[in-house]
């Protein structure tokens, strides 16, 4: 063998020399010599006490460990360097200790524009990606191109706040800690989080939950993690500066590099390596057995298509399909919540299912499970009323089953719930267009009878009326008996003023009819009703029509206005405030047929309001009978004559009260022209 010209092979040398020199020989190619520094450097290094790459374990609370810690050490078991530690809290400010001189750098902070104004850093040692993180399986973000209007959380003071703050397009929310957005990303409270991927998911890993996160594509940023100082501290810079690049390209920084990221395990594995001759060995026995191999292949693909004809049912039905633990906790919803409800699957499972049932269906709710599970049997056709992501209610109709462990023990019950809030609307109307139309019935029916008792009452009181007109002409002017014959034509009078209140409620009274502005009608009887209501109850009037022109009797109309006004006086014995209000309204197709429907199209209205005592649901359903009365001395005919003369009119009459709560009489009559 020749070396540089010079035959070495004949040479005698000791065995010893040679593998010294191949040993020397072998650290001088892979480890660079560092140079000690004339002047020994003590320094204090701030670090954080739970930082990934940079953290203090539990059972060592005064000796930090990680990359960083590592590449100190390094650098100052070569450079001359003494180091000393101050830890923060996890949640600490660096910065504040930095400048207060309570350290002389920081041990690992990430390199920004707006940071290197104020203090001055090293080279990085390092350079992490800052990417988004979303919720396993989320398709709210799947590039970070496509960002406007996300809710993203950041932790305070992080270089990942730095990169966001900017971004007016995005909702930035600031967390104390990676655990705490960590959360709240997973409990759907925001959309992502950006943060240094292998901090957080080393949070995510002592977590155990880093398999409910994924990371998005491209990285938002690159953070360069450096040695940080004051402002003009240039000794020490410089120091940390000399050290780091000696360091990065030696064999010592590779060692650092692979102990906290270590490289990927290859595919190939002895653990793979087994597993895939017990698999071979397995196929083996299976093409041995083969009359029993088809026969779990066929049972399986019986089993797979029962499956898949099972999701698809549960995927395409209309209703909700849901299963809950022994805790009333939801383990399973089936995909078609978020058509009703608008939540995705995975917001709710795992919450309690009363968090979807209104409040004030809660108790009847957890009374209907409590017997279920007392008396081990189903429940069915169970009502109850749902609360969707934007608020809104569904009324909805539930069965479930229990289902039982080995032990005979109730782990929990499957069962759906069905959407009938369109049915429950439609039974209402249903329920409502059946009493008005026998509500419309009746009044026909009391209005012919009325009628006829009408004219009966006049044929007679006219008799009576004109037999007592000449029996008081043939008495002489101071007769004592004049007053007795008086009072008989009083009651004549009295009874055909009952006689035409009942024409006005059959509608075969004669109308007088004149086109007139309804607020220049309202406007006139204000005098007169201000003189009927007296000074205890105020009269408050707004005229809303812009000046709605209707065709009608205008004395039968003031008379319906007084005879409203009266009543309503009658509700406020101690006084009170009445609204009067004109407006316009536009009829559409009726619920029903019958004169108790109004015909469609537009109507000018006028509103009597007051703050009295209101009705109850039975007077309101008797208010429009002849002869019906509330009061001590009523005569039971005003309502029902302001009802005869607006149905007459081709009008409606609207009445909305409750107990203690006033009431509204609205008065509909149709536009003219």
């Amino acid at each position: 063998m020749r070396r540089d010209g010079v035959d070495i092979s004949s040479r005698r040398v000791p065995r010893a020399a040679v593998f010294l020199l191949a040993l020397f020989a072998l650290v001088s190619a892979v480890s660079p010599v560092f140079p000690q520094d004339a002047t020994p450097l003590r320094l204090r290094a701030i670090v954080r006490q739970k930082y990934p790459l940079l953290f203090v374990r539990e059972n060592s609370p005064d000796r930090p460990e990680g990359m960083a810690i590592d590449v100190l050490e390094t650098i100052a078991s070569r450079s001359g360097i003494s180091l000393s530690w101050v830890i923060l809290p996890d949640d600490a400010d660096v910065m504040e200790p930095l400048r207060e001189g309570k350290g002389d750098f920081v041990a690992d902070w990430g390199r920004t524009e707006s940071r290197s104004t104020q203090f001055d850093f090293s080279e990085p040692y390092i350079t992490l990606p800052v990417n988004f993180y979303i919720r396993k399986g989320s398709a709210v973000l799947k590039d970070t191109r496509l960002q406007a209007g996300l809710h993203v959380g950041v932790v305070h003071l992080n270089v990942s706040d730095e990169i966001m703050s900017p971004r007016t397009d995005l909702r930035v929310e600031r967390f104390r800690t990676v655990h705490d957005a960590l959360f709240h990303l997973l409990s759907g409270e925001i959309d992502a989080v950006a943060h240094p991927g292998p901090a957080l998911f080393e949070v995510a890993r002592a977590a155990g939950i880093e398999d409910k996160i994924e990371k998005v594509e491209p990285a938002l940023a690159e953070s360069p993690r450096c040695f940080t100082v004051r402002k003009g501290d240039a000794a020490v810079l410089a120091r940390l500066n000399r050290g780091l690049g000696l360091l990065i390209d030696s064999h010592d920084y590779h060692r650092i590099l692979l102990k906290w990221f270590p490289a990927p395990m290859p595919f190939w594995t002895t653990k793979r390596i087994i597993e895939a001759n017990a698999a071979a060995f397995l196929l083996l026995l299976l093409g041995l057995g083969g009359w029993h191999y088809k026969g779990l292949l066929r049972m399986n693909k019986a089993l797979a298509e029962s499956r898949a004809r099972f999701q698809s049912l549960v995927e395409t039905t209309n209703d909700i399909v849901w299963e809950i633990d022994a805790n009333a906790t939801i383990t399973y919803i089936s995909p078609n919540v978020r058509d009703l409800l608008g939540y995705e699957p995975g917001e709710i499972i795992g919450n309690p299912a009363f968090d979807l049932i209104a409040p004030e269906g809660v108790a009847q709710a957890q009374a209907v499970l409590k017997e279920a599970v007392q008396e081990r049997k189903p429940f069915i056709g169970s009502e109850n009323v749902f609360i969707d992501k934007s608020g809104g209610h569904h009324v909805t109709e539930g069965s479930g089953v229990p289902f039982f462990g080995p032990a005979g023990a109730i782990l929990g019950f499957r069962g759906i719930h069905r959407d009938v809030t369109a049915r429950k609307r439609l039974e209402e109307e249903l329920r409502r267009s059946e009493t008005e139309r026998l509500s419309g019935q009746k009044y026909e029916a009391v209005g012919k009878l009325a009628a006829g008792m009408a004219h009966h009452i006049n044929n007679l009181m006219m008799v009576v009326s004109g037999y007592g007109s000449i029996l008081l002409q043939k008495m002489d002017l101071f007769d004592p008996r004049r007053k007795e014959v008086r009072e008989i034509l009083y009651a004549g009078d009295r009874a055909a003023m009952i006689a035409a209140q009942l024409l006005a409620f059959s509608r075969q009274s004669i109308l007088m009819a004149k086109v007139e502005s309804i607020d220049t009608l309202v406007e006139g009887l204000i005098p007169s009703l201000r003189a009927l209501l007296g000074s205890e109850v105020e009269l408050a009037v707004r005229k809303e029509s812009a000046g709605a022109m209707i065709r009608v009797d205008v004395r039968q109309f003031g008379a319906a206005i007084e005879e409203l006004a009266r009543n309503a006086k009658d509700a406020m014995p101690e006084g009170g405030k009445l609204d009067m209000t004109t407006g316009t309204r536009t009829i559409g197709e009726p619920a029903g047929t019958g004169s108790w429907y109004p015909a469609p199209g537009p109507y000018a209205t006028v509103s009597v309001t007051d703050t009295g005592c209101g009705m109850d649901q039975e007077a309101q359903s008797h208010l429009f009978e002849p002869f019906y009365t509330t009061k001590e001395f009523g005569r039971g005919m005003g309502l029902p004559s302001v009802y005869g003369f607006v149905k007459q009119s081709s009008g409606f009459v609207e009445v909305e009260s409750a107990a203690l709560r006033g009431a509204k009489v609205t008065i509909g009559l149709p536009l003219y022209g």
